[in-house]
């Protein structure tokens, strides 16, 4: 427990026209996501949590790709710029100025926040996180695993044991009937905030 942290993350679909933000040009189209139906949505910055573990004594912790990133960056681009595409049609109707707009669209995903807490503290607000940059993401979709590191670059005093990732089990070592255990901050908040602080369980 005292190697766990949990992750906070806010990020969005962000659409641009001419690098500029779309909003400046239509009213509340900046920012964007993708909803539990899969529908592209317009909204602020979404939040999510996940787990982490420390790796390194300069803060670097290894977390699953799917924590700070998307795994459908490009159809899900695909599918908001569409959607602000019909939005125009609906609004102006089909036209070769319009077109031109819709063409001039960008749609990137952003992480803007990434913090952490650290096993056993309390965390009421986001002052209470230490924020943390992206270091590394797979590139390989079948490979879910990123590192990020504190923006300190130090690892807390709190955090007595690191994991070494050289002694991670093969895939020799990890059949099935292996005896295993797993441990973490499952819906973060919702389950890992208690009377005593954050409780990775």
């Amino acid at each position: 427990k005292k190697s766990e942290a949990l992750i906070y993350v806010e990020s969005a679909y962000v659409a641009t026209m001419d690098g500029k933000p779309l909003g400046e040009v239509f009213e509340n189209t900046t920012y964007w996501n993708i909803d539990e139906n899969g529908e592209a949505k317009i909204s602020g910055p979404m939040a999510s949590t996940g787990t982490g573990f420390f790796i390194s004594q300069d803060g670097k912790l290894m977390t699953n790709r799917h924590v700070v990133s998307d795994p459908n960056v490009e159809a899900n681009c695909e599918k908001i710029k569409k959607a602000i595409q019909n939005a125009l049609y609906s609004m102006f109707g089909v036209s070769a100025q319009v077109m031109s707009f819709v063409d001039k669209i960008n749609v990137e995903y952003k992480v803007g926040y990434i913090g952490i807490a650290i096993n056993d503290t309390h965390l009421s607000t986001r002052e209470d996180l230490s924020p943390c940059s992206i270091i590394k993401v797979s590139k390989d979709a079948e490979l879910d695993l990123a590192i990020i590191q504190l923006n300190s670059k130090k690892t807390p005093s709190e955090v007595v044991n690191l994991i070494d990732l050289n002694t991670a089990a093969t895939a020799e070592e990890m059949q099935l009937g292996s005896e295993r255990y797993t441990t973490g901050l499952p819906q973060g908040l919702t389950v890992g905030s208690t009377s005593i602080g954050l409780d990775a369980h």
